[in-house]
C-alpha cells in the first residue's frame, strides 16, 4: 500500500499505538487491468471564491472547499528526514554571524575612538563633553560669534557730568545750520582708528532723512513690544536725538534728523552708530539738551526684551568732557552683564549730533570720549551760515 500521503511524524504529537496491519492483497489483486485508462487527477478549487455575480437573481454557485488546514502540511514540503541536524547547522550559523557583526562593530568603535585621540593630541587639548542646550532656555549670546572669552571690560571713568550749555553758545534766531550741514559731519579714517577694527557700512545718504515724530513712533513700538520698564528709561532707548516722555509724541515738523553713519567690527560685537537732528533754532537745540540731561538723571537702570533679544543694564551719566567753548555735550553710560553701550548728543547752535557705540569691551570707554571729542570739535569749525 502506498503510504506518501500519511501526515509525517511531529515530534508535539503524542504517540499513539498503531492499530493491527490488515491482511496483505495478493499480487494478482493489486496489478492494474491491463486496458484500463489511468484516472485524470482533479484541479483543486480555486480559493478565495470567484465574485459574486452582480445579478441579484442569478443563483450563487456553490461554494468551494476550505483551504488546507494550516496544521497539515502537504508531503512535498516535508524533508525526507525529520531530525535535528538542520536546526543545529542553523544556529551555528548563526552564532558565527552574531560574532562577526560583534568583531566589525568593536573595530568601528576602535577606529572612532583612535580618530578622536590623535585629533586631540594634534589639537593639545583635553576632550570636553559637550552640554546639551536646553531649547526652552533663552541664550545669553548668539551662538555663530567668535570663539574666545569675551574681553575684560575696564571700570567706568568716573566724574561729575558737564553742563547742557555750551560755554560761548552760538545763538541762532534762525538756522545757523540747514540740512546740507549733515554732509559736513563726518571725520578722517584717523579718528576712528583708536576705536578697534570699526569698518564703515554705511553712510549719509543710505537712509532717506526722517522726522522726531516718525523716530519716536519706532521707538515707542520697540519699547512696548520688549515691554521695557520702568518707563523713565524709555528716552535713552531712542537712537537719535530725541527726548521725550513714552506718553508724548514730539511737535516739531519742522525738524530734521538723517542718519550719518554706521561702523561695526566684523563679528557684529562692536558697533557704533551716528545721527544728526536740525533743530528749527538754537534755543530747541539747547532745551533739548537740558531735557535729555534731566532725563538721564532720572533712569538708573532698566530692561526690555526677552530671550536673545534681552538687555538690561545699569545708567550713569557720563562724566563732563573736553569740550570747545560752543559745544555741549550730554551723555550717558549702560553698563551690562553683555557689554557697554555710550551714548553722548553733542549741540551747536540749531545742530545735534548724537554718537551711540555698542560693545562686548572691544572698544574701551576712553577710546570711545577721545573719537566724541573729535567729533566735537569738528563741529566747532563747521561754519554757520
Amino acid at each position: 500500500m502506498d503510504d506518501t500521503n500519511a501526515p509525517q511524524d511531529d515530534p508535539t504529537t503524542p504517540e499513539v499505538s498503531p492499530p493491527p496491519a490488515p491482511e496483505a492483497p495478493s499480487p494478482e489483486a493489486l496489478a492494474p487491468p491491463s486496458d484500463a485508462t489511468p484516472a485524470l487527477a482533479t484541479d483543486a478549487p480555486a480559493y478565495p471564491p470567484p465574485t459574486l455575480p452582480t445579478d441579484p437573481g442569478a443563483e450563487l454557485a456553490a461554494p468551494p472547499a476550505p483551504p488546507i488546514p494550516p496544521s497539515v502540511v502537504p508531503p512535498a514540503t516535508i524533508a525526507p528526514e525529520s531530525s535535528g541536524s538542520g536546526r543545529t547547522i542553523a544556529i551555528v550559523i548563526a552564532i558565527i554571524a552574531a560574532c562577526v557583526l560583534v568583531l566589525i562593530g568593536l573595530g568601528v568603535a576602535i577606529f572612532f575612538v583612535a580618530q578622536s585621540a590623535i585629533r586631540t593630541l594634534d589639537s593639545g587639548a583635553a576632550p570636553v563633553a559637550e552640554e546639551t542646550a536646553d531649547p526652552e532656555q533663552p541664550r545669553d549670546e548668539p551662538t555663530d560669534g567668535p570663539i574666545g572669552s569675551t574681553p575684560d571690560i575696564l571700570p567706568l571713568i568716573t566724574g561729575e557730568p558737564g553742563p547742557a550749555v555750551a560755554v560761548d553758545p552760538v545763538a541762532c534766531p534762525r538756522d545757523c545750520f540747514g540740512e546740507d550741514v549733515f554732509g559736513e559731519v563726518g571725520l578722517d579714517t584717523d579718528a576712528y582708528s583708536g576705536l578697534g577694527p570699526l569698518e564703515q557700512t554705511e553712510e549719509w545718504g543710505d537712509y532717506t532723512d526722517t522726522t522726531p515724530s516718525k523716530e519716536y513712533t519706532y521707538s515707542a513700538r520697540y519699547w512696548s513690544e520688549g515691554e521695557g520698564t520702568p518707563v523713565e528709561c524709555f528716552p535713552l532707548y531712542s537712537q537719535v536725538p530725541v527726548a521725550t516722555p513714552f506718553d508724548v509724541r514730539p511737535d516739531a515738523p519742522g525738524d530734521v534728523i538723517a542718519y550719518l553713519g554706521y561702523f561695526e567690527t566684523d563679528d557684529q560685537y562692536s558697533g557704533l552708530q551716528e545721527s544728526g537732528r536740525v533743530f528749527t533754532d538754537s534755543a530747541s537745540a539747547e532745551a533739548h539738551m537740558t531735557t535729555l540731561k534731566g532725563m538721564i538723571a532720572g533712569c538708573t537702570s532698566y530692561e526690555i526684551g526677552s530671550g536673545d533679544s534681552y538687555w538690561t543694564a545699569d545708567v550713569s551719566p557720563m562724566p563732563a568732557l573736553d569740550l570747545p567753548d560752543s559745544v555741549a555735550a550730554v551723555g550717558w553710560v549702560e553698563d551690562s552683564p553683555w557689554g557697554r553701550f555710550y551714548a553722548a548728543d553733542l549741540q551747536r547752535g540749531n545742530l545735534v549730533v548724537r554718537a551711540a557705540l555698542y560693545t562686548d569691551g572691544l572698544v574701551g570707554e576712553q577710546e570711545y570720549r577721545d573719537y566724541v571729542e573729535q567729533l566735537a570739535q569738528q563741529l566747532a569749525d563747521i561754519e554757520t551760515e
